[in-house]
């Protein structure tokens, strides 16, 4: 009923403005929703309520739009910052390249299909029931994006997967030297094997890889510097007295970069967009 009620109050803020409308009923599997930016209708598969979350998350909240960044004055809004920055690319006959790290059910990787479609998304998700409603999501949309059943750390290796029972959008990752583990891959081993013909430009990266961060900005950060937009979910919350976040606050305090907290996610954002451009 909750979920019934949400529903309801999301077609009544669609109407007053907000972006996106979903059509279908809150138990409908195969959910259609609409995009007002875009005038554009696609769909996302729901298999059960977290899925309704995590994609009442991404849409109806609007987890990943920049226009909260916008200012009374043109000349200092980082909203319209960031995309002068991604038209610039575009009109270079260069692509943004944005990376999704820890894309769940997909949602997120269609959200910023939408937003950014003239971008290339490279997509990694860990649980192979994630990756699968990834790739079908993706799929109906005919989006843009390489979805890969892996993970990221500081270095390529490998991790066994950990399930806390808390959900389909808890599972962590651990290192394990055992090759037979799920495969790990560093941001910058990510960016290396990029084919240069592809043309592709770090615009946006996004991480939510509960806890894996401590790893992940322990060594091996010369990619951050090369993305002008870091969106991360930190997760002291779900693990307690491990200090996880600690290794990226000490990175980040270091950079020329503005610092930004809504709702779940921390948006980091150089002071940059030029220089990055150029590097």
């Amino acid at each position: 009923m909750k979920i019934f009620f949400i529903w309801i109050i999301s077609i009544i803020k669609f109407l007053l403005g907000r972006r996106f409308l979903l059509i279908s009923p809150p138990f409908i599997k195969k959910q259609y929703w609409y995009d007002r930016n875009k005038n554009k209708f696609f769909i996302l598969y729901n298999r059960n309520a977290t899925d309704w979350l995590t994609n009442w998350q991404v849409f109806l909240q609007d987890q990943f739009s920049f226009s909260f960044l916008k200012t009374k004055s043109s000349d200092d809004s980082r909203d319209q910052e960031i995309h002068e920055y991604y038209n610039k690319i575009v009109q270079a006959g260069n692509k943004p390249l944005i990376i999704d790290c820890g894309s769940n059910n997909g949602a997120s990787s269609v959200y910023f299909n939408l937003s950014y479609p003239e971008s290339k998304i490279i997509s990694l998700e860990i649980d192979k029931d994630n990756f699968l409603h990834s790739l079908k999501n993706s799929k109906v949309n005919n989006a843009n994006i390489e979805i890969l059943n892996k993970g990221v750390s500081n270095e390529d290796g490998f991790g066994k997967f950990i399930d806390p029972g808390l959900g389909q959008d808890a599972y962590r990752i651990e290192k394990d030297a055992k090759a037979d583990g799920i495969q790990l891959l560093s941001i910058n081993s990510i960016l290396k094997n990029i084919n240069p013909e592809e043309k592709l430009i770090p615009f946006v990266i996004k991480i939510d890889i509960e806890g894996g961060e401590q790893d992940l900005f322990s060594s091996n950060t010369q990619w951050v510097k090369h993305f002008p937009i870091l969106i991360i979910e930190l997760h002291d919350w779900l693990l307690p007295k491990q200090k996880t976040s600690i290794n990226f606050i000490k990175l980040i305090s270091q950079e020329n970069r503005d610092f930004v907290h809504r709702g779940e996610n921390i948006y980091s954002i150089s002071n940059n967009f030029s220089q990055d451009y150029n590097k």
